[in-house]
């Protein structure tokens, strides 16, 4: 069995979006061992594959590599498109496979073109089709195992705040942005208050960073601080529709399987990130975000529809 020392993406949702890679090469033999960062070990805990968190300077990074391949013939994969990156696995002698860009060919074995006009599971897929000679086509859900545990604890969780179903989810923030720009729905206050003033019980789960600017969102507004990502996509799985910017919010509630309303500002993100799966609607207007009352019509035409 081939060992494949693998660079998982940065951000959650990107790494939601590498999982038909990572499973198409699993499938076809490769022994993998997750490397990126801490939030991997809970995310990924529920495959099996062995996961390890990258220190963080490249000379650090090298010596983990090095100590943890021994003497094995050991290929590498990096999904992140950075120098360091490919850098780190060439200096710890993996036979690597990536993404040509940022004058990284001298540090990789395959390097494959970047088509950023693809959906970036798709561009992902690539490059296991490529390790594992193979032509599997992407599917049309991402769909991530919640455990029993799981389900039961955001159950307890949500009775001990009087959540009561049905309820709506809301992913009002997002971190970074989206090919530098902005990807935060200016709007996301109005319509919290707006779904509140309609009597729906609106529910959200902030990142540590969040905390306060959920609470200053309504004074209605159910706040779950410090939910762990497995809790979130169980607690995403029980509501009855999930709201959310571009985030990896959005890709772990839609691997949930829950029904997802994402909204966008840039037609790049509807080709590219939206979260794989049949149960997602993209509210997006021409030239601007779209007003609360265009949301709101989704919301409501969808909950119709069930």
């Amino acid at each position: 069995m081939a060992l494949l020392f693998v660079r998982l993406p940065n951000y959650i949702g990107d790494a939601i979006m590498a999982l038909p890679a990572l499973e198409l090469l699993a499938s076809k033999g490769f022994e993998l061992h997750l490397f990126g960062k801490p939030w991997i070990h809970e995310l990924f805990s529920v495959y099996g594959w062995p996961c390890t968190t990258l220190p963080k300077t490249l000379k650090e990074q090298v010596r983990l590599l090095k100590s943890m391949r021994g003497r094995r013939l050991t290929q590498g994969l990096v999904f992140t498109n950075s120098f360091s990156s490919a850098l780190a696995f060439w200096w710890a002698g993996l036979r690597t496979t990536g993404f040509a860009k940022e004058l990284r060919n001298l540090f990789l074995n395959r390097a494959l073109p970047l088509n950023t006009q693809q959906h970036q599971a798709e561009q992902y897929l690539q490059l296991a089709r490529a390790l594992a000679g193979s032509s599997a086509d992407l599917p049309s859900l991402i769909a991530w195992p919640i455990s029993s545990q799981d389900q039961q604890a955001a159950k307890k969780l949500l009775q001990a705040h009087s959540i009561t179903t049905p309820f709506v989810l809301v992913c009002p923030f997002a971190g970074g942005n989206f090919q530098g720009k902005e990807k935060v729905w200016p709007l996301f206050g109005a319509f919290v208050k707006t779904l509140i003033e309609h009597d729906f019980c609106v529910v959200c789960c902030p990142g540590p960073a969040e905390v306060q600017a959920a609470y200053a969102l309504h004074p209605k507004l159910k706040v779950l601080p410090e939910v762990s990502l497995r809790g979130y996509m169980a607690i995403a799985s029980q509501a009855k529709i999930v709201v959310s910017n571009d985030s990896g919010s959005a890709h772990l509630a839609a691997a949930a399987q829950a029904h997802v309303i994402s909204i966008l500002r840039w037609p790049e993100q509807l080709s590219t990130v939206r979260p794989v799966t049949p149960h997602s609607t993209v509210v997006m207007v021409a030239d601007a975000w779209p007003s609360v009352e265009q949301v709101f019509l989704q919301l409501k035409a969808q909950l119709d529809r069930e």
